[in-house]
Parts: C-alpha cells; structure tokens; sequence
C-alpha cells in the first residue's frame, strides 16, 4: 500500500477520492450503530433506553481517543508532505504507544466501575439499570479495541489510504449485522447480546488492520522509535482537540441527564434522533478528516493555493448537503423514527427532535471542514475554542429555554449552539484569511 501524495493532481479529484471512502465509511458506522438500534429496539423499550444511556461511554470514548489521535494524525500529515519517511515512522510509533496506554486506562475504569458511572443518570427503572451496567460491562472490551482502531484508522487516513478505513470498517458492520440478530433476538440475550456484537465486530477491525500494516507494508517492517520531543508535539496538538471533544461529551451527558427528566422515553428518542442525526456529523467528520489531511500534506509542502481551493470545494458540497438534511428532518422526520420503534410517545418526542435540530445541519458541516482546516496547520486551539465556549453556550441556552417552553427547548438550545460553533470557524477562516496569518512561508 503506498503512501498517497496529495500535494500535486486535480484538486477535486484528489478530495474526491480522499473524502468518498470517509463518508463511505462514516455511513457504515452509522449502519453499524442503527443496526444495533434496530435489534435492540425489537427486544424492548426498556433495552433501548438501556443501551442509550451505557453508550454515552462509548462516545466518551471516542472523544477521549483524541488526547492522541489528532496530534498523530496532523504530524504525521505533514510529515508525508515534506516526503520525511523516518520520522513519519517515528511518529506513528510515538502517537500509537500514547494511546495504548490511554484506550487500556479508560477501559479499566469503566470495568471497574461500570455500576456508579450508570447510576449517575438517575434512571427511575431498576430494569433499565441492570440492563445499562451489564451492557457497559461487557461493551468495555469494545471499547479497547474501539479506540485503538481510531488511532490506526489516522495512520490510514494522513497517508491518503483511506479506501482501507472504508473497507476494514464494512467488514466490522457485516460481521455486526449477522451478530445482532443471533445474539439479540434469536438466543434472547437483549443488551448483553448488542455489547457482545460489537465486542467481537471491533475486535475483528482491530485484527485486520494490524495484519494489514505489518504484512503488506514495508515501511511498518523498518525500525521506529518512540520520541520523547514528538511525543510532546503530539500532545500539544491533540490536548486543544481531546478537551473540546471530551467536553462536547460531558456537555452532551449532563444535557441527557437534564433531558431525563422528562421521563425515561426521552434518552430513548434522543438516542434514535442522534443515530438520524449522524447523517451530519459523521457526514462532517469525514469531509473534516478530509480536509485535514489535504491541508496538513500541502502545508508540509508549502502549497497555499491547494489549500484554500480544497476549502472552497468541500464549502460548496457541505452547503448542498445541508440543504438536503433540512428537508430530510422536516418531510421524514415520523417515518425515520418509525423505523426503530412503535412508541408513538418516543416517537413524538423524537419528530421535535428533528424539526428543531434541521437548521443547525448545514453549520454542523461547515464546523468539521473549518476544524480540518486549522487542524491541518496544528492550530487545534481555534476550533476547540469554538467548541468549548459553544458547548458552555449549550447548557445555557437549554436550561433557559427548557425553562421557558419545556422539553422542546432542549432541542433548540442544542440547535442554536451548532449554529454558533460553525458560524464562528467561518468567520474566523475569514479574518485570518485577510490578516494574512494562513500565509505558509
């Protein structure tokens, strides 16, 4: 497999090509998480709220990875731009140690105290709490191999490689989908069944994509080294990312927590509604990823001009497709939440959901191409700035407007502060863009 160069070619061609596979591939982690939905759905109300309560971990998860995988990621980008083979090496060796050592800890700690971290969300329903700690307990292996496979999956990506992220990821889904229905509905295993699935389905990605860099690429066969001096550059880059990250989930966990309140079928349609939702942010993942990469290659290579006209492509696909998920959200939204479940009390909850959460989708995009962009020149600090404080101005704008008008406000609040945090990383873009501060010398 070698190594793609991103510094030369037809600009759309290359994004093209480099952002395809992502989406590609973020749409198969939302199949693989609908999937489980859909199952888990069909045991029961109650394995659902579950489920939606113990898989805030899993995200936390996801975010806590990037204490490591962002820093790694831009490096190692650059790295390839300026053609750099031994210290790109050093730096996958460097980034990977890092996160070892962080996915083993994060998972200790939710084995060991899967029950407390559960109770924290004050579930009336003893049922739904037995059925959250069992499937934490269970899914805690996942979550190794979870996180560990995000910080491979960036070896992928920063070399432009990432027809292999869509395909290790589908091979996971299959095996997910064959898995959920035996272990879920057939053997009657409910939540245990859909942590074991993805248990197994992670595991399987992890397996390949190890295989995949040591037997059929040379460079992985050469000696690395860990750097202490890159190790550092690593975190330096990646704290700014993992803050906002872990801090958008921990923001997300105490809105879920408020939102219950409201009655334990809410965490239920929220989990569906965001499942829906990803159709955005995983959407904006990818093309950030994308963007990203593209940046970090060419700044590593001194090429402006490529930047900024990648930018302006993925601006105008990020507007179209925006424009699509607003009528998506507002024409389909009863039939969407019918897909998961027959609850027409979830499934009203979930339609305000989507009309409310419909405006902010286009700025959700817009938000992962601007953090790609300054990522790509290890500026990390803007876009977690703008998370940060957007985040801050969620909770606030929930609680003012739950108070105003109820469990709708929820939503709005949540919609508002997407549209800040997007709307801010444009405008920023532009007055650094005027100042002169983009400018590679």
């Amino acid at each position: 497999m070698e190594t793609k160069d991103l510094t030369r070619g037809s600009i759309g061609k290359e994004l093209f090509y480099l952002a395809l596979p992502l989406m590609l591939a973020n749409l198969v982690n939302i199949a693989y998480n609908m999937i489980d939905m859909f199952f888990i759905g069909m045991s029961g109300d109650e394995a659902l709220s579950a489920v939606g309560t113990a898989g805030l971990y899993l995200w936390l998860a996801s975010s806590v990875v990037y204490f490591s995988k962002q820093g790694m990621e831009t490096l190692l980008s650059q790295s390839i731009g300026r053609g750099n083979v031994h210290e790109s090496r050093d730096i996958i060796k460097t980034g990977v140690s890092i996160n070892v050592v962080i996915s083993v800890l994060y998972t200790l700690v939710m084995l060991l105290f899967a029950g407390p971290l559960i109770y924290v969300f004050n579930l009336e329903s003893q049922v739904i709490n037995d059925m959250a700690i069992i499937y934490l307990r269970i899914a805690s292996f996942a979550i190794l191999f979870m996180m560990i496979n995000q910080n491979l999956m960036s070896i992928f990506q920063a070399r432009g490689q990432t027809k292999q992220v869509l395909i290790y990821n589908g091979i996971g889904l299959v095996v997910n989908m064959l898995l959920d229905p035996l272990l879920i509905i057939t053997l009657d295993l409910g939540a245990a069944g859909a942590a074991i699935a993805t248990v197994v389905a992670n595991a399987l990605v992890f397996i390949i994509s190890v295989v995949s860099l040591l037997k059929y690429d040379r460079q992985f066969k050469e000696p690395a080294r860990f750097v202490r001096l890159i190790a550092g550059r690593i975190m330096r880059i990646s704290i700014p990312t993992g803050t906002y990250q872990v801090f958008f989930t921990f923001v997300a966990m105490i809105i879920s927590t408020y939102a219950i309140t409201y009655g334990d079928n809410v965490i239920a349609a929220q989990r569906i509604g965001s499942q829906v939702e990803s159709l955005s942010w995983m959407f904006a993942s990818g093309l950030g990823i994308a963007c990203g990469v593209f940046t970090g290659q060419n700044y590593g290579a001194k090429n402006k001009e490529r930047i900024d006209k990648a930018y302006k492509y993925l601006f105008r696909f990020s507007t179209v497709y925006g424009i699509f998920l607003l009528w998506l959200f507002i024409a389909k939204a009863d039939p969407m939440m019918r897909l998961f479940t027959d609850s027409n009390e979830i499934v009203a909850i979930g339609v305000n959901y989507f009309y409310a959460l419909s405006v902010s989708q286009v700025f959700t995009l817009y938000e992962g191409i601007g953090s790609g962009y300054f990522n790509g020149y290890g500026l990390t600090k803007i876009p977690s700035f703008f998370s940060i404080s957007g985040n801050v101005l969620r909770i606030i704008l929930v609680i003012g407007f739950s108070l105003a008008i109820g469990l709708n406000g929820i939503w709005i609040g949540i919609s508002l502060s997407g549209i800040y945090r997007g709307l801010g990383l444009i405008i920023c873009k532009v007055i650094y863009d005027k100042r002169g501060k983009m400018d590679i010398v």
